[in-house]
């Protein structure tokens, strides 16, 4: 076996449930919906395969981000926009920054 391929358990674990739910959904589209072509089943069995994965008793945790990790991506990528005196005043919100990023993250989690 090559060293990147390792057994996890738990993954295991995670691909026998896909199998079960896979198969008890086919399962019960066969059994609604015997006359149906196989396209049409099979979007049916994707629509109850999206709406069984909120069903899941252990939910993702959704990390965020912190005001500290927000700093330097945006000094890394900010500019002055004049010069004045030598002096370029700027000021930086990064905490509000960090609650629109963790924001729109959650929104594509959905």
């Amino acid at each position: 076996m090559s060293r990147y391929k390792r057994i996890d358990r738990k993954f295991q674990e995670q691909m026998q449930l896909a199998r079960k739910r896979v198969e008890a959904v086919w399962y019960a589209v066969n059994v609604l919906c015997p006359d149906k072509p196989v396209g049409v089943r099979t979007e049916l069995a994707k629509t109850f395969l999206r709406l069984s994965e909120g069903c899941q008793a252990v939910q993702k945790v959704m990390p965020k981000i912190t005001a500290r990790q927000v700093e330097p991506l945006v000094w890394e990528n900010i500019q002055c926009l004049s010069m004045q005196r030598g002096r370029c005043p700027m000021l930086l919100f990064s905490t509000p920054l960090a609650d629109a990023i963790n924001q729109l993250l959650e929104e594509l989690e959905r």
